[in-house]
């Protein structure tokens, strides 16, 4: 019972074959013994379930066994490293809204905000969002 509380999730076959032991064993102890002994079995059946369970549950119990290092890194933290708002790129493949830049001798996904912009035209990038940028075709004034 104590690995159907603790370590494996859920209510499973363990759980249920554990519970059935247990109640047999009491109305084994009612029949086989007198009533006295058939309640003091229940009784410390469910003392002994009451302390195992406060016992596991309790903070700390589980400290050596459990994981105690946290992560702290995140995903493409470099994803944008050297680009930044108002640079200049180049369109890869046609942005029909999204597609490919390239941004010195680096690739991007990339969004256009105003219109599709077809391949091989500059474009400046607009802003910078998790995993794509966002650009806009570059004014030829």
């Amino acid at each position: 019972m104590l690995v159907e509380l603790f370590l494996v999730p859920g209510f499973g076959v363990s759980g249920v074959l554990s519970l059935l032991c247990m109640i047999t064993a009491i109305v084994i102890s009612y029949l086989e013994h007198s009533f006295l002994i058939g309640c003091v079995v229940v009784g410390v059946s469910l003392l002994s379930i009451g302390l195992v369970v406060c016992y596991g549950l309790k903070y700390g119990t589980w400290k050596k066994v459990s994981l105690q290092e946290t992560i702290t890194a995140t995903v493409n933290d470099s994803t944008f490293e050297g680009v930044s708002v108002g640079d200049l790129a180049r369109t890869i493949s046609r942005l029909a809204p999204m597609g490919k830049v390239q941004v010195g001798n680096r690739q991007f996904e990339a969004k256009s905000i105003d219109c599709y912009i077809d391949e091989r035209t500059e474009v400046v990038v607009v802003e910078l969002c998790d995993s794509y940028l966002i650009v806009k075709q570059k004014d030829n004034n």
